[in-house]
C-alpha cells in the first residue's frame, strides 16, 4: 500500500481535500474512467451517429491511436462511428487521399492537422494527478 504524500501544513482546507481526492485512485482506474467519460463526450458531440455512413454509431475512432497519450483525450483526434465503418473503412486507411485523412484535413484544416500530428508523435507523460485533474475537468465541463 502506498504511503500518502505529506502536504504542507499551510495548505487550505479546500486544496487539501483536492489533493486527497487526487491521490485516492490508482492510475489504471483513472484512465478507464477518462476513456469512458471521453467516449460519452464524443458520442454527444456527434449525436450518436456514424460520421461516415450516418447509422447509429457504437464507438470512438481515434485518428492517432490511443497509445499516443498526447492525443488520446483530444476531441479533434476522435470521431464517432459504427463498428463496420471503423474496422472496414477507417482503421487501416489513414493515408493521404483516403477518406479518413481527407475528413480530418477538411475538419481541422492543414495547420490544425499538423498540430494534431505533432501532439500525437511528441512525447507526452501524464502524471496520475494530471490525469485526475483532466477527469475532474471533463466531469465539471460536461456534467457527466
Amino acid at each position: 500500500m502506498r504511503k500518502p504524500i505529506k502536504t504542507p501544513r499551510r495548505v487550505g482546507k479546500r486544496s487539501n481535500l483536492i489533493l486527497q481526492y487526487i491521490r485516492q485512485e490508482k492510475r489504471s482506474t483513472i484512465i478507464k474512467k477518462l476513456d469512458t467519460i471521453f467516449s460519452k463526450i464524443i458520442k454527444k458531440k456527434y449525436q450518436g451517429k456514424c460520421v461516415k455512413c450516418g447509422r447509429a454509431g457504437q464507438g470512438v475512432s481515434h485518428y492517432y491511436s490511443r497509445k499516443h497519450l498526447g492525443t488520446r483525450w483530444e476531441e479533434s483526434n476522435c470521431i464517432w462511428v459504427c463498428w463496420a465503418c471503423h474496422f472496414h473503412h477507417l482503421e487501416h486507411f489513414k493515408q493521404p487521399g483516403e477518406w479518413y485523412h481527407s475528413y480530418m484535413i477538411k475538419t481541422l484544416g492543414e495547420d490544425g492537422f499538423e498540430t494534431l500530428k505533432i501532439k500525437a508523435l511528441g512525447i507526452t507523460k501524464w502524471s496520475t494527478s494530471d490525469l485526475k485533474i483532466l477527469l475532474m475537468h471533463y466531469e465539471r465541463e460536461y456534467h457527466l
